[in-house]
């Protein structure tokens, strides 16, 4: 067994040197820790995802109701749908897009590598993200765009 500074070059080692980033394969990311306002007593979260900075307040700390209200967020976040909701406040098609490209690279694995499904959804989403990547997620014209973007 190798110990050390280059464990992960031991023949059959699972662990990739990740240069400072969080390993592709690593699973879902964790839970947002709950943490306590200190001027406000409020209970909240902060992550960062598509390049800007997210909160969420549950209530007043220490109550049942902020408990259960970050509890619901935690299942939320396990389940994938919190990014649902950041979609349907302002988004743009783009970010959509690339939510869903985050989403085939999660899904569509075998033995741990991406398969010709991940490359087959980049493909044909790249164009959607290029034509309609500015318009508004919530305005956007599904069947009649889709078939402008279709080959």
């Amino acid at each position: 067994m190798v110990r050390g500074r280059h464990a992960h070059h031991a023949r059959g080692s699972a662990v990739l040197p990740t240069r400072g980033r969080r390993a592709t394969g690593a699973g879902p990311r964790p839970c947002p820790e709950l943490k306590k306002h200190p001027t406000s007593g409020l209970a909240f979260c902060t992550w960062y995802a598509n390049r800007k900075y997210h909160f969420r307040y549950f209530g007043k700390a220490g109550t049942p109701d902020a408990d259960r209200r970050y509890r619901r967020f935690a299942l939320e976040w396990a389940t994938g749908t919190v990014a649902a909701s950041i979609v349907a406040h302002g988004a743009h098609v783009a970010d959509v897009v690339k939510l869903w490209i985050e989403h085939c690279v999660r899904t569509y694995t075998k033995y741990g590598r991406p398969t010709s499904e991940v490359h087959c959804n980049k493909s044909a989403m790249r164009h959607m993200a290029e034509l309609y990547g500015d318009v508004p997620a919530a305005g956007f014209n599904t069947p009649c765009c889709a078939r402008c973007v279709r080959p």
